[in-house]
């Protein structure tokens, strides 16, 4: 979608839909809340109505009924206690690529003794709970310190389980419990840390010891030479959060990075593994700062992707790793997602085997009602819609791609009043007379090399507190647009009122310069960066609307001011799907209701026009009905059917005794806003009936005795329930 924006007087502009082209916008929803430390998502291959949520600290697996919305009351598993330090609990879990008939889940979990546990349970006849009982050790391994857990688990195509270790813990790979020459994650003999670790848990290679239950597949890299057999890979320091593409099973490895680098690894799905991935000796493609780092070992891979240590855009401490997505949102179809911990970015990524392209900071184009943070983990469910999980307790879904266009830009021309004045709150107003102010384009302030510089106040040690900006705009047709956001870069703090409602509030940061980090501002971001607030449309009119900002100062001895400002729109979405006039690319009762009530309107609407004669009529209707949706006259619930169920709904819910307003689902199948008579009729001419898909009609039947029984009895219902009524 695109829009051209036309410039109407200085400080005002005009925005109708034509052709300038918009930025890609991605609705996200709060799907789950209210959870202890999520730290994972996932289901099994084939069960499309659940996603099982993992708890850290409690050691508990939930249930998200994907139908209903709703977390079940009672958990899917409880491993018991965990230890609960900060990376540690319950990391990690799988499920067998043939559960749905051996009913087999694989956990990853830190015992309070600090030790690493694998084990295997299974569900039980309650296919929402699993059978305590059951529990299988699978492997154990010692964790000399309380981070660096790893936890990852996942089935590969191959149908090997995949673990990822950490190095132990601590830094430098150093220290008790790591080896002394090497470090954990380089030495690869009688020592799992540090590393990717692959076992065939259909079998048992270790039928006398009680706690290795697993075989190992013959083309392990380290089978019959020196090595651990179970090492599939090796040179991580702490991997939190691979997977597999779904589609081509290439394997990336997100990489806790120490002091420099965080980073993405990446393993081809034909690989024959033993990749040494270089930690101690290298973080990302760097020697590891502190004393141990020096040149990447033969043969070692280097990261696919890798960003700095720094707070700032594409900068992050903690990497998360995600997903290639391969859900139903066909515009995000091959990006690989992934997220800053401690910076709340979200990043995509094309990889092809050999060069990474397409990559984009998502972060202020993924749209939610609520802040996204603590990105702890991405997920999957079987259908392969993506899903953010957060630490603070909620998990939320990618849902569809929209487009977004800039009604306000940065830079754009500003009135301002910057004399010292306190204006109360009239100036906010769309009334409110701002010729006398002064007018510029941002950015406005002083420092920094602002656009437009503002006076500061009597002396550099007695700056003004307060600074006011206005700009006008003009909005065509609200009915393009489904939501609207503000991008502000302000100083210390800023207020931003729309047509005199305050849609935007950032405090003052404590001792805070231009370049310094805003901790105590909306979204904790740096002065220099956009804080990003969404607001309803509502408070929006077609026509002439009004921005007005106050930009505030901690004290009257600020280095600087800075201040600008984006308006941003998303479209609605136009859906490919003719008769689909909500844009969810279904022919829906919504549509059909959409539809009927457009027919019986004196202004006639053209987007309702399905047959292109510049008249909305009855025959709109049939088209839709018997053309688009290829069903019946009286199919209430748009089943391809006219039968008992839809006259039970319609008179169990007593809608014959109401005179207005009814919808399709309720029986107005004429679309008149009733449902009388008339709607029978013409469902009992429409043949209605039949069975099936609606084809040619050439004659119109005979009601059958089926169903004029089901008439009877439906009628019967609603003249019992007429007289308890009235009793």
């Amino acid at each position: 979608m695109s829009l051209r924006i036309v410039v109407a007087i200085v400080a005002t502009m005009s925005v109708a839909l034509d052709s300038v082209t918009a930025e890609t916008v991605i609705q996200a929803s709060r799907v789950a809340t209210d959870l202890s430390r999520p730290v994972y998502a996932t289901a099994p291959h084939d069960d499309f109505d659940r996603l099982f949520i993992l708890e850290q600290h409690r050691g508990e697996v939930q249930i998200l009924d994907l139908n209903s919305g709703e977390v079940l009351s009672e958990p899917f598993l409880d491993v018991g206690r965990t230890s609960r330090g900060n990376e540690q609990g319950l990391l990690g879990m799988a499920f067998d690529p043939n559960y749905e008939t051996n009913g087999f889940v694989y956990v990853n979990y830190t015992a309070t003794s600090g030790e690493t546990r694998v084990d295997r349970y299974t569900v039980s006849e309650n296919p929402n709970q699993v059978n305590a009982e059951s529990v299988h050790p699978i492997l154990r391994f010692s964790q000399p310190q309380g981070n660096h857990n790893g936890g990852w688990m996942g089935f590969g195509p191959d149908n090997f389980l995949y673990i990822s270790s950490g190095d132990g813990g601590g830094s430098n790979d150093v220290g008790s419990g790591h080896t002394s020459s090497t470090g954990n994650s380089q030495d690869i003999t009688n020592n799992l840390l540090g590393k990717m670790l692959r076992l065939d848990v259909a079998g048992d290679d270790f039928p006398q010891d009680a706690e290795r239950n697993y075989s190992i597949p013959v083309t392990n890299p380290f089978v019959n030479i020196a090595g651990d057999d179970e090492i599939w890979a090796y040179g991580l320091r702490n991997a939190w959060r691979s997977s597999f593409d779904r589609e081509s099973g290439d394997m990336y490895i997100a990489d806790v990075g120490q002091g420099r680098k965080e980073e993405i690894n990446f393993q081809r799905v034909d690989s024959p593994g033993g990749e040494n991935y270089g930690w101690r000796l290298r973080e990302g493609t760097i020697a590891t700062p502190g004393g141990v780092g020096g040149l990447a070992p033969e043969g070692a891979i280097d990261p696919i992707h890798e960003y700095e240590h720094v707070n700032s855009v594409n900068g992050g401490f903690s990497i998360t790793g995600g997903y290639v997505y391969r859900g139903p949102i066909e515009e995000l179809q091959g990006s690989y997602f992934f997220a800053d911990y401690v910076t709340n970015q979200i990043w995509s990524l094309d990889y092809d085997g050999e060069t990474v392209s397409n990559f984009q900071n998502r972060t202020s184009a993924i749209r939610s009602s609520e802040s996204i943070g603590s990105i702890a983990s991405f997920g999957e469910d079987a259908a392969g819609n993506l899903y953010v999980v957060s630490l603070e307790g909620d998990v939320y879904r990618f849902e569809d791609v929209l487009e977004q266009i800039e009604i306000v830009e940065f830079g754009s021309t500003w009135k301002y009043l910057d004399d010292g004045s306190d204006q109360g709150t009239a100036w906010r107003d769309k009334e409110f007379d701002d010729s006398s102010w002064a007018e510029g384009p941002a950015e406005l302030g002083y420092g920094d090399d602002p656009a437009t510089t503002v006076s500061f106040g009597d002396s550099s040690s007695n700056k003004h507190p307060t600074t006011y900006f206005r700009h006008e705009f003009e909005l065509d047709n609200l009915d393009d647009f489904s939501e609207f956001s503000v991008d502000v870069v302000r100083d210390d703090g800023a207020a931003v009122y729309l047509n005199g409602v305050e849609i935007l509030r950032s405090n003052l940061a404590p001792n805070a310069d231009f370049e310094s980090l805003a901790t105590a501002s909306v979204g904790g971001s740096r002065e220099s960066e956009p804080v990003t607030e969404t607001f309803s449309k509502d408070l929006l009119v077609s026509g002439v609307n009004q921005l007005a900002v106050e930009v505030h100062q901690r004290t009257v001895t600020s280095s600087d001011l800075r201040f600008d400002l984006r308006l941003n729109a998303v479209l609605n979405k136009v859906s490919g799907l003719t008769g689909d006039f909500n844009g969810d690319e279904i022919l829906g009762v919504e549509d059909i209701d959409a539809l009927l009530v457009a027919i019986r309107s004196p202004e006639q609407d053209f987007s309702f026009d399905l047959n292109d004669d510049e008249q909305l009529d009855t025959t709109d209707r049939d088209i839709w009905v018997q053309e688009l949706r290829q069903t019946w006259y009286g199919d209430a619930n748009l089943d391809g059917l006219f039968d008992s169920t839809d006259l039970i709904a319609v008179f169990t819910r007593g809608l014959y005794e109401i005179g207005a307003e009814a919808g399709w689902g309720d029986g107005d199948w004429s679309g008149d806003g009733l449902f009388t008579s008339t709607d029978l009729v013409l469902a009992l001419q429409d043949g209605g009936y039949a069975a099936g898909r609606r084809g040619d009609v050439n004659a119109v039947p005979e009601p059958t005795s089926a169903l004029l029984a089901s008439l009877a009895f439906v009628l019967v219902i609603a003249h019992r329930r007429r007289i308890h009524r009235t009793i």
